[in-house]
C-alpha cells in the first residue's frame, strides 16, 4: 500500500486551531480571514530572543521589519496555538494588519486587552442606585 502525503495548503491556515474559549493565555483578539486569533503578550523567553530586533523595529516594509513582525507573531500565537507554523503566520499577516498584530503582540502591560475587556463591561447595564443615595458614596443619605 502506498501512503498518500497530506499537502499543506494555504486554505488550512487555522483549520486545526482551538476555538478562542480554549486558549491558555489572555490576549488581544484579532480577526484574520474567517478566524479570530488571541494574541497574548510575548513571554520573557521570546522577548529575550527578539529584544534587539524589537528595539530596532522601524514599522516600515523593510525585510527586517517584516521578519520581526512574523517572528513576534509566531512567538505570541504559539502560546495559544502550539501547532501553528511560521508558514501559516506568513499567510495570515499582510500589510493591512501588520502593525495591528505587532501592537497586539507588544501589549506588554496588557493595557489594550484590559481596555477591550472594560469596553465589554461598559456595554452591560449599570447597577441602579437608590434615588436618595449619596452620589459620592452610594450610601443612603441620613438627615442631620
Amino acid at each position: 500500500m502506498s501512503k498518500q502525503k497530506k499537502s499543506a495548503s494555504p486554505s488550512r491556515v487555522s483549520a486545526d486551531l482551538p476555538a478562542p474559549h480554549m486558549v491558555r493565555f489572555k490576549g488581544v483578539p484579532i480577526e484574520l480571514g474567517d478566524k479570530t486569533f488571541i494574541f497574548p503578550p510575548l513571554n520573557l523567553g521570546a522577548l529575550e530572543q527578539l529584544q534587539e530586533r524589537l528595539q530596532n523595529f522601524s514599522a516600515d516594509t523593510s525585510p527586517e521589519s517584516i521578519s520581526v513582525v512574523i517572528d513576534a507573531a509566531l512567538a505570541s500565537l504559539v502560546r495559544n496555538y502550539p501547532e501553528i507554523t511560521r508558514a501559516e503566520i506568513v499567510e495570515i499577516i499582510d500589510l493591512g494588519n501588520m502593525l495591528e498584530i505587532f501592537q497586539a503582540v507588544m501589549d506588554i502591560s496588557g493595557l489594550r486587552r484590559k481596555a477591550l475587556e472594560n469596553l465589554d463591561k461598559e456595554n452591560q447595564p449599570a447597577p441602579e442606585v437608590a434615588a436618595d443615595a449619596d452620589p459620592s458614596t452610594g450610601e443612603n443619605s441620613t438627615p442631620i
